[in-house]
């Protein structure tokens, strides 16, 4: 998923006439009664009270881990896989993505990876890993999938999960028929253009049990995955 002010000109005092004066009503007397305040509603709005607002905040980070866990499980039966064929096709194939597709019908352009992949260059390092978009650990928080905290990353080595999250969520936004799903679940306009698209993607709502938003794309199509019997 920014009204001109109207100059208003001050009316001109005129200074006050003596028989205009003689014409005012005199003031009245000042009550040593002050009026009874407003009576209170019948209902006050609720307060978090300090351990309500760390139980939501505990709440929302287990919401985090659980995603975590579900990316843990897809991510071990995703390595070395195709993210667009996972996608297009819902099959688990081992071969480079885009160009070695078998033809299904759909088309989607390679060019995401510049279009598309800078647009997470917002997020702080090491918050997210940059090669394949998993959440890294932080502050305590456990939130890495176990497979991506156990890969031993060594000198010259890569992310083999590089780009997979990256190219799903592509996918998704270019397939004809996941594309309006996931606008209607996502409670976006049917309508919503790239542009549109770009600026919500990298949107993240952590106080909210959420991360951001493509990643919160990828799990939403893990569970149709899921839903369809594919089992990998």
């Amino acid at each position: 998923m920014r009204v001109a002010e109207l100059a208003i000109s001050k009316p001109r005092i005129v200074s006050s006439q003596p028989l205009l004066h003689s014409l005012l009503p005199a003031p009245r007397p000042q009550s040593s009664h002050r009026a009874p305040p407003p009576p209170l509603p019948a209902s006050l709005p609720s307060v978090l009270t300090v351990q309500q607002r760390a139980q939501r905040s505990q709440a929302f980070a287990q919401d985090r881990l659980r995603k975590s866990a579900v990316l843990d499980s897809f991510m071990v039966k995703t390595q070395g896989k195709c993210g667009r064929c996972f996608v297009t096709s819902g099959a688990l194939l081992s071969h480079e993505a885009f160009s070695e597709c078998p033809d299904d019908g759909i088309v989607i352009m390679r060019d995401w990876i510049s279009s598309y992949k800078s647009l997470f260059n917002k997020f702080e390092k090491h918050v997210y890993c940059w090669n394949c978009g998993a959440p890294q650990d932080r502050h305590g928080n456990n939130e890495s999938p176990d497979c991506h905290r156990k890969y031993l990353f060594k000198k010259g080595t890569f992310c083999p999960w590089v780009d997979f999250i990256y190219i799903a969520s592509w996918s998704l936004w270019n397939h004809p028929v996941l594309h309006p799903a996931f606008l209607r679940d996502f409670d976006l306009q049917p309508d919503t253009n790239f542009d549109m698209f770009s600026k919500q993607v990298v949107l993240e709502d952590a106080l909210g049990g959420k991360y951001y938003n493509s990643l919160e794309l990828y799990l939403w199509y893990t569970q149709v995955w899921s839903k369809r019997g594919r089992r990998g």
